[in-house]
């Protein structure tokens, strides 16, 4: 590396340390809800991928069928169907992955977006992003 690469902002790596509870529940009828444990919080990945089995039981829909891709570059399908999930107090709303059998139990980066929350790499912790930009009216 030569001194001119100094100034090249980095992009933090994938943080993938960090484990949540999270409180997920069905969009649609609301109220039943589940404490899933120790979910791993996982910056390099977009979706959040939740076991099937959890997310049937809560009667989320699965509303369709998409390609997703493993890190070994492997493209499997998988199911994806909404739900609301529940962070440190926070809530939104997020296509959820039925995971299979060998599939990562993992909070993507999407998720965590509409949380407005993000990895502090120093700490581990989850933080707050700031305030949410708003779009100029033209």
């Amino acid at each position: 590396m030569d001194d001119s690469d100094e100034d090249i902002p980095r992009l933090p790596r994938p943080y993938d340390a960090l484990t949540v509870a999270v409180d997920l529940q069905n969009v649609v009828t609301r109220g039943e809800r589940l404490l899933v444990p120790d979910v791993r919080i996982h910056t390099g990945v977009m979706s959040t991928c939740l076991p099937a089995d959890l997310l049937d039981s809560l009667h989320i829909t699965r509303e369709q069928v998409v390609q997703v891709e493993r890190p070994d570059g492997q493209i499997l399908e998988r199911a994806i169907g909404a739900a609301i999930l529940t962070i440190v107090g926070r809530s939104t709303v997020d296509n959820i992955i039925f995971g299979e059998p060998g599939d990562a139990i993992v909070i993507g980066w999407r998720a965590l977006t509409g949380l407005n929350l993000e990895v502090d790499n120093e700490s581990g912790h989850l933080v707050d992003r700031g305030p949410i930009p708003a779009a100029s009216v033209y």
